[in-house]
């Protein structure tokens, strides 16, 4: 069984590859050969002979008298899928087991030791356990088509699935995933390509388990489609690591990365910096002054010492990409724990309107610190714009415009705020930014 549990920061790590088109660092048109099919990820299972529990857990331990020897594996999918993208990478420590790896990468996920009590793991802890062995992330997809133009970059994505036969017809082991009420849970999964209308994909949880040579699983991309969207909170991706396979033109982000694929893995490198802040806006405002607030856990609140103005033209009609160089002396640094946007910070219009369409925090590279996309899931009920985004506003109010579009063509659904006073303010008070520069 695995399964998976809800983070708060999940509903802002979005992406929409497809659409930004630069998240990797160049084009896909810029591949020097196309992505295989499958990609190279070697199949690591979950299932092992562990100790496990026949009753509930109590406190995170389970009684004595509740102990037994089983194929358990149990909420390992996680570590396990990060497992298989490790050793892709050419970062798997050497001499360590397929069973012990996986309970290291639980134990440096969660700093609890795998066992008959373990507790799901979301995409934080994955991002954890992928940073842990040089593995930037890549990317947090959102939908189909990123992750499959992400797979087509050589870049393997670790999915979200719902597990229950009426979203994933044909999963392996179905039963396995059902928790002590008999209901399906999540579980995570490694997509590594696409072809026509088939989707590849490596599932951790086989019974009996695959030798690598036949371990590649296929299903239609409709099904794939319900399987992510029906997770909870669903239709997400993440891509962690270098491409694999031949696609040299995308370029690298692992800290000390050879590219090499196989062997001992690289010496660390240095720090990504997030310190870039790329914001896809359009306004009708006549004052393009568009201020960035920030605060770190000590600070006792905002402050003008602590900001960063952008000058944007009114763009009636149509949105423009910004990016925006968050300095170290303004005291960008540490952790990131709030950040706040003023539209037209110089108080000079309190009637007009600012659509936005996304904000990315990332370095010079392109990876990403923290992705904000300013749409609506439209079609996936029980997932309200504002629970995914945790932004608020005041002087103003935001809403679901719909359909726009973006300078490259691409539709996009953004945010209106309707100015109404003279100074609004939209804000989000769980950033949680790692900015890669020390206090």
């Amino acid at each position: 069984m695995c399964s998976h549990k809800q983070s708060a920061a999940i509903g802002v790590a979005l992406s929409l590859i497809a659409d930004l088109g630069i998240a990797a660092g160049v084009s896909a048109a810029g591949l020097t050969q196309a992505a295989p099919v499958p990609l190279p990820v070697p199949y690591i299972s979950q299932l092992f002979l562990q100790e496990k529990c026949t009753c509930d857990c109590r406190n995170g331990t389970c009684p004595t008298q509740c102990r037994a020897t089983s194929l358990n594996g149990h909420n390992n999918c996680g570590p396990a899928s990060v497992a298989m993208i490790v050793e892709a990478n050419g970062r798997r420590p050497a001499g360590v087991g397929d069973q012990a790896f996986v309970a290291q990468l639980r134990q440096t996920m969660t700093g609890r030791a795998d066992g008959p009590c373990n507790p799901p793991t979301d995409w934080d802890d994955l991002d954890r356990g992928a940073a842990a062995h040089g593995l930037c992330l890549r990317e947090q997809a959102m939908g189909i088509a990123a992750i499959e133009a992400m797979n087509r970059q050589c870049i393997p994505v670790i999915g979200l699935v719902s597990t229950s036969p009426a979203n994933f017809p044909g999963l392996d082991n179905a039963e396995l995933h059902k928790n002590r009420n008999g209901r399906f849970g999540d579980h995570f999964i490694v997509i590594v390509g696409f072809d026509g209308d088939n989707v590849r994909f490596l599932n951790p949880l086989v019974a009996p388990v695959p030798s690598r040579s036949n371990a590649v699983r296929t299903t239609s991309r409709a099904v794939m489609i319900t399987a992510l969207q029906n997770a909870q909170p669903g239709d997400f991706g993440h891509g962690y690591g270098d491409p694999l396979g031949g696609c040299d033109g995308v370029g690298r982000c692992n800290q000390g990365a050879s590219g090499s694929g196989s062997g001992p893995a690289p010496g660390p490198g240095p720090r990504p910096v997030f310190d870039m802040v790329e914001i896809s806006l359009g306004h009708t405002c006549s004052d393009d002054a568009f201020a960035f607030f920030f605060q770190r856990p000590e600070h006792g609140g905002f402050n003008e010492r602590r900001k960063v103005t952008l000058h944007a033209r009114a763009t009636t009609g149509r949105f423009t990409t910004h990016i925006v160089q968050m300095p170290a002396e303004k005291g960008w640094s540490g952790t990131i724990e709030r950040m706040r946007m003023d539209p037209v910070d110089n108080h000079g219009d309190d009637s007009c309107l600012v659509g936005l369409s996304y904000l990315w925090l990332r370095d010079d590279g392109g990876q990403s610190g923290r992705y904000f996309p300013f749409f609506e899931r439209a079609g996936i009920p029980g997932r309200p714009l504002g629970r995914l985004l945790d932004w608020q506003t005041t002087g103003g109010s935001l809403e679901d415009q719909g359909p726009c579009c973006e300078p490259n063509g691409q539709p996009r659904r953004s945010w209106l705020l309707e100015v109404t006073g003279d100074d609004p303010q939209i804000q989000n008070d769980r950033i949680d930014l790692d900015t890669g520069r020390e206090d």
